[in-house]
């Protein structure tokens, strides 16, 4: 052998190199999580269809999301197992869903999953005919049950896919019938907010104030519904049932006591132990109505749960560029090396705490010997002896001992994608909170937020939004509530800083959401999304973790007619709310649609207040508004450099000028105005 020939063998590589596999490619944390999973996973899109169209095979579908524990055990138990692995790759062209990049999918299988088998969850596991019908579904199986649907469905597939893609119609056909029709009527009815308020008592738990039993979810939409029912109707009823909730889970397992936000839910009726991913919208959502409860009662706990959840969102979730990441995963090492361990970095042994706070401080805080987390919430035995910390409130100078303990630990992954759609949700719960705490800080967090979107709306090529954002690119293509959430928050944002730009930014915003999502025909926005034909409309709008796209809309389109005077969007509240509202009055479905419907059935307030922005006696006079809670008001400020822009959309604040060179407020209904004041404590009465 030639020394040259030999010199090239020894060159050659040992075997040739592992193409990476889609899912390492991604930018979703969760897919890329996967990429050393045995089973060879493919991402949602074109390629992958066309792979299942060509082979002839079986989709197997798993849609789930990288704070969620059962997605782990299942990763772990299912895909990394070699048999089962085996099995999927060989029968099955398994595709992989990060839920959050692509909601519109996550809600289509769902309802499918809901309407044959009454339950959901992720992470969510579908059969699919090469067409992306859904066969079978279910959620976290273990490995048996797992390998036995799958060689079940496959052998019939491979004995008479005919058959089996014929069944998948009618089931599909089937599930579609469930989902509810539109009203025919014209005319908007207080009945039917008052019909949602008794399906709410109804479903209340007033032995352990939240509603249903376990899980238990702390309903934040639920509970803006309910304090905005108690203001316009005046019921005490409706009043206590939502401060009752916050006062319950502010001292619950759900709240992490130690450094602030709240985990997704609890896995009892009695709010002790939580499951516990910390999601963004949820920090959103819950600080928004803690707000609203210090707003209208004034107690000091629920202002503190409002900064302790939002000062949580500034420390671990913000990215240097001021979006927010979406959400800390559940599960950590309990030590250094160690396997993953759901909770582990919240959870205390008594010994724990006696050696940071002496045995009565921990006794004050739900601990135990034993552990206070049932086996029936740790099925792995891996929280035996440990406990979740609950109680009214921890001293300052505790929990900081107790913060920096924890610190200590390995922490729980933070997923660092950035959604439109749940920054605009997390910009509003800044700007309500900074305005009605009086915290500039919430509001300059808003602020550097709101620029590093409002710098990728304008500059993409053709004015869309797209949803996801990491490691420096943009991508998946918004869906309308991107645009809804993302609006509404730079209206609350106007409503905080009186910067016009805000306000401008978010008619613009709705124009464009108008124009591509719109059904003319059907009254309603259209959600957005890839999916076609018999999957099309499948999913039923509601306002369960987050608002409806519709219901977040509708409440965007009576704020923006009261400060545009726009009849096309009175028009568009008129139709949406005209579809929805025999929901409203059959199930609990629609919370947020029904404060929108509350909000159309009440007199709308215009406040004006006309003086310097950054002068103390305007300052003086917004402090007022803000510190109150008045659902149905929209606030203006206008002072030199903004009057022309603000008079475009209403011509009367051309007229709006301070008196006596003193910062004045005008009252207004359907823009019908009582007299002007300078004198704070004259616009304190006018308010009552």
């Amino acid at each position: 052998m030639s020394p040259r020939l030999l010199l090239l063998i020894l060159l050659l590589p040992l075997s040739a190199p592992l193409a990476a596999s889609p899912v390492a490619r991604e930018k979703s944390l969760y897919l890329r999580d996967h990429d050393d999973n045995l089973v060879k996973w493919n991402v949602w899109g074109k390629p992958a269809f066309e792979k299942a169209k060509r082979s002839g095979k079986l989709v197997f579908l798993s849609i789930g999301y990288s704070a969620c524990h059962w997605c782990h055990v299942m990763e772990r138990e299912s895909f990394m197992d070699r048999e089962m692995a085996a099995l999927i790759n060989d029968r099955f062209v398994p595709i992989l869903v990060d839920r959050e990049e692509h909601p519109d999918v996550d809600a289509t299988y769902l309802a499918f999953l809901e309407a044959t088998t009454g339950s959901t969850g992720w992470p969510a596991n579908l059969i699919l005919t090469p067409e992306l019908e859904p066969v079978v579904g279910t959620t976290y199986v273990k490995p048996e049950g797992l390998r036995r649907l799958l060689s079940s469905i496959s052998d019939r597939w491979a004995a008479n896919p005919a058959a089996l893609s014929a069944a998948s119609g009618k089931l599909l056909a089937t599930a579609a019938q469930l989902s509810p029709r539109a009203s025919s009527s014209e005319d908007l009815s207080p009945r039917s907010a008052e019909q949602l308020f008794g399906h709410l008592k109804k479903w209340y738990d007033r032995d352990h104030p939240g509603f249903g039993s376990a899980p238990k979810f702390p309903q934040p939409l639920v509970i803006d519904f309910l304090l905005r029912y108690s203001v316009q109707k005046k019921d005490g009823e409706a009043r206590e049932m939502a401060l009752a909730t916050l006062r319950t889970i502010a001292a619950s397992g759900i709240h992490d006591q130690v450094g602030g936000g709240f985990h997704r839910y609890a896995v009892d009726r009695e709010w002790r132990v939580p499951h516990f991913e910390k999601m963004l919208f949820d920090q959103a959502l819950l600080a928004i109505v803690f707000a609203e409860a210090w707003q209208l009662t004034n107690e000091k706990r629920f202002a503190d749960v409002t900064r302790s959840t939002l000062d949580f969102v500034l420390r671990d979730l913000r990215d240097p560029s001021g979006g927010f990441y979406a959400a800390v995963d559940a599960d950590s090492a309990p030590r250094i090396g160690a396997h993953h361990v759901e909770g582990s970095f919240y959870v205390w042994t008594a010994e724990e705490l006696r050696a940071i706070a002496g045995k009565q401080a921990s006794d004050t805080l739900g601990v135990s010997e034993e552990g206070n987390i049932p086996s029936s919430a740790d099925p792995g035995g891996e929280l035996k002896g440990k406990s979740v910390l609950s109680g009214e409130s921890i001293e300052g100078a505790l929990r900081d001992k107790l913060f920096a303990a924890r610190e200590r630990r390995p922490h729980p992954a933070i997923d660092d994608k950035i959604i439109t759609g749940w920054n605009g949700l997390m910009i509003s719960a800044l700007a309500r909170a900074g305005a009605a705490l009086g915290e500039q800080r919430y509001i300059t967090a808003a602020e550097k937020a709101a620029r590093f979107l409002e710098s990728h709306f304008v500059k993409s090529k053709d004015g869309r939004l797209e949803r996801r954002y990491v490691g420096g690119a943009w991508g998946v293509e918004a869906l309308a509530e991107d645009y809804a959430f993302l609006t509404g928050g730079l209206l609350d944002l106007y409503e905080a800083s009186f910067d016009v730009r805000w306000l401008d930014l978010a008619v613009a915003l709705q124009k464009r959401q108008d124009s591509l999502f719109w059904d003319e025909a059907g009254r309603r926005y259209v959600r957005g999304g890839a999916l076609s034909g018999n999957l099309a409309g499948l999913a039923v709008e509601n306002d369960s973790a987050l608002p409806s796209a519709s219901s977040a809309s509708t409440m965007n389109l009576m704020r923006l007619a009261e400060m545009t005077d726009s009849e096309l969007w009175r028009g568009r509240v008129r139709s949406l709310l005209r579809r929805f509202e025999p929901r409203l009055a059959a199930s609990t479905d629609l919370p947020n649609m029904g404060s929108a419907l509350l909000l159309a059935l009440g007199t709308p307030k215009q406040i004006v207040i006309a003086g310097d922005r950054g002068a103390e006696d305007t300052k003086s006079l917004v402090r007022i508004v803000h510190r109150q809670f008045l659902p149905d008001r929209v606030l203006l400020v206008v002072d030199g450099p903004s009057r022309e822009k603000l008079s475009k959309y209403l011509p009367m604040l051309r007229v709006m000028k301070p008196i006596g060179k003193r910062a004045t407020a005008y009252v207004c209904e359907d823009y019908v105005c009582k007299m002007p004041t300078a004198d704070p404590a004259k616009l304190t009465k006018l308010l009552e």
